[in-house]
């Protein structure tokens, strides 16, 4: 949790400028309820997989935008958190199932340009940090175990208009990005161990959705949206550990993670 308070602050101070920008041709502010459905799974070095980890979860985001002729800037947090089953194995080879909570936090600032000065097609990148907190429950033939991830991530991508009407319009998005200096620290202090902090493997990935807009007042609008992303985590670093008396081996093995989102927006201008 150590750097997400910085990074908070961050985000607010970035929120307050655009709020306070004197140049303004259109400033926005939405509130989001979502529903992600979590998919994450670690495989082996065989690819064999170890773990999987799925659910629905609900989550609330927050976003604030400043349109100028052809550029919009924007910043958006988003937060998750629920239990998901748990199937996996225990280091003895048998199978083991128990729920894990997770908790999710997403900052983001994303700048677009639209290359035609009366369509919504655009051009974005996107800059965010990534916190994830896991919590795998003990059970009464297991013990627990919390790690907390952290990442960032470099996104490039298109929106296009597929229909537009006086009251509604439907777009599509699509983008790839790369994460980069992926974190992982591994709770093992119940056993008198420290907590190793070990450096997950960077990889691609890419996110796809549909917005379906509608205006319900003059500069209130109403969203419905749909999105699926996916990407991969390479195998971390191997690290030791010690408590004095004996040694453990330590490495995050590769993952895929599938998440497909939904959520409800309600938009307005100022």
């Amino acid at each position: 949790m150590k750097n997400i308070f910085t990074l908070k602050n961050l985000f607010l101070f970035i929120a307050m400028n655009i709020v306070s920008c004197q140049s303004i041709a259109e400033l926005g502010a939405s509130f989001s309820t979502k529903i992600l459905h979590f998919n994450y799974e670690e495989f082996d070095d065989n690819n064999v997989k170890l773990n999987q980890e799925k659910g629905v979860i609900p989550g609330i985001g927050l976003t604030f935008v400043n349109k100028r002729k052809r550029f919009k800037q924007s910043v958006e947090i988003e937060s998750y958190l629920g239990e998901v089953d748990y199937n996996g194995f225990l280091q003895s080879g048998k199978s083991h199932k128990t729920n894990t909570q997770q908790f999710l936090v997403n900052m983001a600032y994303q700048i677009a340009w639209s290359p035609l000065a009366q369509s919504r097609h655009e051009i974005f990148a996107e800059y965010a940090f990534h916190n994830w907190q896991r919590d795998i429950l003990a059970t009464s033939n297991a013990i627990g175990l919390f790690e907390e991830y952290s990442w960032f991530s470099l996104e490039i991508g298109a929106r296009f208009e597929i229909l537009q009407r006086k009251s509604h319009q439907l777009d599509s998005t699509f983008s790839v990005f790369r994460n980069h200096l992926g974190k992982i620290e591994i709770d093992q202090s119940d056993d008198g161990f420290k907590n190793p902090t070990l450096n997950l493997g960077d990889r691609f990935g890419f996110s796809g959705g549909l917005v379906y807009q509608y205006r319900i007042q003059e500069h209130g609008l109403l969203q419905l949206s749909a999105q699926f992303s996916y990407w991969q985590f390479g195998k971390s670093n191997t690290e030791k550990i010690s408590n004095g008396q004996s040694i453990r081996t330590i490495h995050e093995p590769k993952s895929t993670s599938k998440q497909a989102l939904v959520g409800i927006t309600y938009k307005t201008y100022f």
